[in-house]
């Protein structure tokens, strides 16, 4: 439908494109051709294409209801505006998640120096902030690893300092599986350091002579 719109507002009013116009063409164009790059895709870097996008729309329908038709454009213009309004309201409203409280209350005490490749695990559980000392300092998992490069000597030395100074690892994917990668080195230290507790769908890893809170040693 988008490209029909552009395509109808260039075809049916075939006047020059102004530079405003081919800016707005050439950077939608370029911002899609750039999600073909990364090697490692996220849903989010879509949001990078929507203000070229937006733009973009914004003129081929401006162009297409020039005029008499002006008054037309604007009420099709917002029309739509409601409809994706209505539709993030809806969206959003309809969004459920599981509540993990309980779960990580059950295992982890509270202020226990806790790791997760996932940071919303810790902070809507109140493990994201340890009360001992010398506790890992990862606020950004992805984040940091990215910046190492995933499957980089940096990015195993990065995980390798910040596990030694965890006491439990909470996450909903193996350890083996995260997407560092851990090497065999570090995976070896998690198996002969962590013992595994696989409870309501997550997967807690819990330093060995560390209790969890439902009294397992």
């Amino acid at each position: 439908m988008i490209v029909g719109i552009v395509m109808a507002s260039f075809l049916l009013r075939p006047r020059r494109p102004s530079t405003l116009e081919w800016f707005a063409i050439a950077a939608t164009i370029l911002a899609v051709i750039a999600q073909l790059s990364p090697t490692y895709y996220f849903a989010n870097y879509t949001a990078f294409v929507a203000p070229f996008l937006g733009m973009l729309l914004g003129i081929s329908q401006a162009r297409l209801f020039a005029g008499g038709s002006k008054r037309i454009g604007i009420w099709i213009a917002a029309i739509g505006v409601a409809l994706l309004f209505s539709h993030q309201v809806i969206a959003i409203h309809t969004l459920t998640t599981n509540d993990i409280a309980g779960v990580v209350d059950a295992e982890i005490p509270a202020g226990g120096c806790t790791l997760s490749d996932a940071p919303q695990q810790l902070v809507t559980t109140d493990r994201f902030v340890a009360s001992v000392p010398n506790c890992n300092d990862m606020i950004d998992p992805e984040g940091a690893t990215l910046s190492y490069g995933y499957g980089s000597a940096g990015a195993e030395d990065l995980w390798t300092v910040e596990v030694a100074h965890a006491d439990y690892i909470v996450t909903s994917t193996p350890f083996a599986h995260w997407y560092i990668p851990p090497d065999a080195r570090l995976r070896a230290y998690v198996t002969a350091n962590f013992r595994l507790h696989a409870i309501g769908g997550l997967l807690f890893y819990v330093r060995n002579g560390f209790p969890s809170d439902n009294g397992q040693r």
